[in-house]
């Protein structure tokens, strides 16, 4: 990438190798939000040209208003699609973890799976909830095949932030998720994850997914805090 920063700064510089003195001088949220609402196909044609089992290659149609080549977003793009270090559960892990009944499991992975996975900078400014939205509705695009992933939908006295409304509505539970984040650096995790948790029961967004046919439903309060995170679950009763 050319500009004058990096051009001033190899001048600088005692020894005639290039260096990337652009990588921190500005934040990568966009490509972070593209790539977290980016559906399994984008995901994987962005996993080809990183996986050394293939070659390093892909067949992808290529914008010319797009760069094909970028050396530092090789290791960003494999982080966020592995949602962190290596060795650690991943966002895949979790969801399919949730959606298997394992639902204390994700309570207890979730809160480091953020703090490896986010930035400070993805979650700064006056509603840093909606990035979570944001991030966790990427991370169920997925489940298309099993699961109608509403967001923002109206039903019963609101508006819930997200659905995973399950296509077999015998077998599997329907998840309806809450999002908060702590107003004050004094308000504690817990307290915002029930009351999330409390808003999805009191305005009972579970009643259209019941009349769809839903016969169990999974009540989950998201609270955040910067990169701490906390989560609350519990049924709703489908009557």
């Amino acid at each position: 990438v050319y500009n004058p920063w990096s051009v001033i700064n190899d001048l600088c510089k005692p020894t005639p190798q290039p260096g990337l003195h652009w990588v921190n001088t500005s934040t990568n949220h966009l490509v972070h939000e593209l790539v977290s609402r980016a559906d399994i196909t984008v995901k994987r044609g962005l996993r080809e040209p990183l996986d050394e089992a293939m070659g390093h290659t892909s067949q992808q149609p290529v914008r010319e208003y797009v760069p094909p080549r970028e050396r530092v977003y090789s290791g960003l793009i494999n982080r966020w699609l592995r949602g962190g270090k290596s060795g650690d559960g991943n966002g895949v892990e979790l969801i399919e973890t949730l959606v298997a009944g394992g639902v204390e499991e994700l309570a207890a992975e979730f809160p480091e799976f953020v703090a490896d996975s986010v930035s400070y900078f993805d979650t700064g400014g006056k509603q840093p909830e909606r990035f979570y939205h944001g991030f966790i509705l990427g991370m169920v695009q997925y489940l298309r095949d099993r699961y109608i992933v509403d967001s923002q939908r109206e039903s019963g006295l609101g508006r819930y932030d997200l659905a995973l409304e399950p296509k077999d509505k015998l077998t599997n539970p329907c998840f309806v998720m809450e999002f908060k984040s702590c107003v004050r650096q004094t308000d504690s995790l817990e307290d915002t994850a029930q009351q999330a948790l409390r808003q999805i029961q009191e305005k009972h967004y579970h009643l259209n997914l019941v009349k769809r046919g839903v016969k169990s439903v999974i009540a989950l309060g998201l609270a955040f805090k910067g990169k701490e995170a906390c989560v609350k679950h519990e049924h709703v009763s489908s009557c």
